[in-house]
């Protein structure tokens, strides 16, 4: 589907109000599928409509994914050039907003100290916008920097996140249970410690997260007429809930299609 629908942006059909709010979006998934290409003529579309437009709010977007694509290609020049553009428009503009991609190339040219300093003013900042996708983005910048430097500051730097571990690359996919070549798993993602919100100010509560408190919890299901409540020790999902509400009602709970897929079952002993 994802490549679908990046085929479809890179014909003519798609109308300028599009691209200029979803191509940012676009170029995120070519890069998650490792489609270069598609990055490459996406990115360089995004540019160039939003600069024939105008669109001063969407340009700096569009030049810091084109400059990430070069980040990973190796050339810094020219990620450095579409950067410099990116910061004077922000400026301009008044947004002061700070380009977490800056913190890459600090890194990906092994400036330690001065990817460090953006990276933590970066954090703040994105914090502060309520910005997740940021602050992930500035960890797998990060993880770049340090990987395989010899020098052993990880933890220090996992606690100061709020995060109690990192996990990137094949452990990130092993802790999925995928392979490293599977496209669904994240490139880097970070489990965070209990009690940690991140929030601008507003947020008090999180939806849950990888913690054994968050994910194993009870499910309570209340059946009319049932007389004698039962423990049923089992491990169950909420996905079973839909399935089990259509059988108690009579109905065939393949009629669903994510059943049929997946295989999913009626809770247990609720007949």
């Amino acid at each position: 589907m994802l490549k679908r629908a990046l085929t479809a942006f890179r014909g003519e059909s798609v109308s300028t109000e599009e691209e200029l709010r979803w191509l940012w979006q676009a170029c995120r998934v070519a890069m998650k599928l490792w489609d270069d290409e598609s990055w490459d003529l996406l990115s360089m579309g995004h540019v160039r409509r939003a600069r024939e437009d105008g669109a001063l709010g969407v340009l700096p977007v569009a030049l810091s994914q084109r400059a990430a694509l070069h980040i990973l290609e190796g050339d810094f020049a020219a990620a450095t050039s579409l950067i410099e553009e990116a910061e004077t428009i922000s400026k301009a503009t008044g947004s002061q907003r700070l380009l977490a991609v800056r913190v890459a190339l600090a890194a990906f040219r092994g400036r330690d100290s001065q990817a460090s300093e953006l990276a933590e003013v970066s954090a703040k900042d994105a914090a502060g916008r309520g910005e997740g996708a940021g602050l992930t983005f500035l960890q797998w910048a990060t993880a770049v920097l340090y990987n395989n430097d010899g020098v052993n500051r990880g933890t220090e730097q996992v606690a100061h996140s709020g995060l109690a571990r990192i996990y990137a690359g094949e452990e990130a996919a092993r802790f999925f249970g995928v392979p490293g070549s599977d496209p669904r798993h994240p490139d880097v993602f970070g489990r965070v410690q209990v009690g940690v919100v991140y929030t601008g100010g507003s947020k008090i509560a999180e939806h849950g997260g990888d913690n054994p408190g968050d994910r194993d919890v009870p499910i309570l299901v209340v059946v009319p007429g049932l007389k004698n409540g039962r423990v049923i020790g089992a491990p169950v999902e909420t996905t079973q809930i839909a399935p089990t509400i259509l059988s108690l009602l009579g109905l065939n709970p393949k009629e669903l299609q994510a059943v049929r897929i997946e295989g999913t079952k009626v809770l247990p002993s609720l007949r």
